[in-house]
């Protein structure tokens, strides 16, 4: 298994000058950190078990980097107990830390939460699926339009479930205009 999806160029695979080390179109493959685009549709399509697993491979390679950094990408080379445990960066090149890297573990743990928010509609919906290797997370002071919300998210046999725990509007917000918060239904998903 790589640490995340691999990206590739069939048309190097087997040459001479592929390498194991590639960077965008030569070589065989790289891996990179904002592989939660591919979880969130993978979730979107019901493959939770396939999105969690990305996701799980990017959090195991990030803590592996200095001060949980990713970088702009690492070579896809298969793990192998201790030999290539470590992802290998790209020589002379890989951005460390990497901006939109570094903002993609956001965008997986919203994956996992099913949060979408509707703040011009008063919403904020969700769907956890927490997998087995995160059972509990709460999130604290999350901002939807003129709310601060405190969700927990735990995880109870196979199912996922939420509280919101506190929620807090800005001086003057009347009550029709606080976030609400809901379980994410087929029928409200865009």
């Amino acid at each position: 298994m790589t640490s995340a999806v691999r990206t590739s160029d069939r048309r190097a695979q087997g040459s001479p000058w592929a390498n194991v080390i590639p960077h965008r179109w030569s070589g065989r493959a790289s891996t990179r950190p904002n592989n939660g685009i591919i979880a969130a549709g993978f979730k979107r399509y019901g493959l939770v078990d396939e999105a969690n697993q990305v996701i799980h491979a990017q959090f195991q390679a990030i803590e592996l980097f200095d001060s949980f950094r990713p970088p702009e990408l690492y070579a896809g080379v298969p793990r192998v107990s201790n030999i290539t445990g470590f992802p290998v960066l790209y020589p002379g090149g890989a951005n460390i830390p990497q901006a939109w890297a570094t903002g993609s573990i956001f965008h997986m743990v919203r994956t996992m939460l099913g949060l979408r928010a509707d703040a011009p509609h008063g919403k904020l919906y969700v769907n956890p699926t927490l997998p087995q290797w995160l059972p509990e997370l709460t999130l604290r002071n999350l901002r939807v339009g003129k709310c601060k919300l405190d969700l927990h998210f735990w995880r109870q046999g196979q199912a996922s479930h939420w509280e919101v725990t506190g929620i807090e509007a800005e001086p003057g917000t009347p009550d029709a205009e606080k976030i609400q918060v809901e379980d994410e239904t087929e029928s409200n998903v865009v």
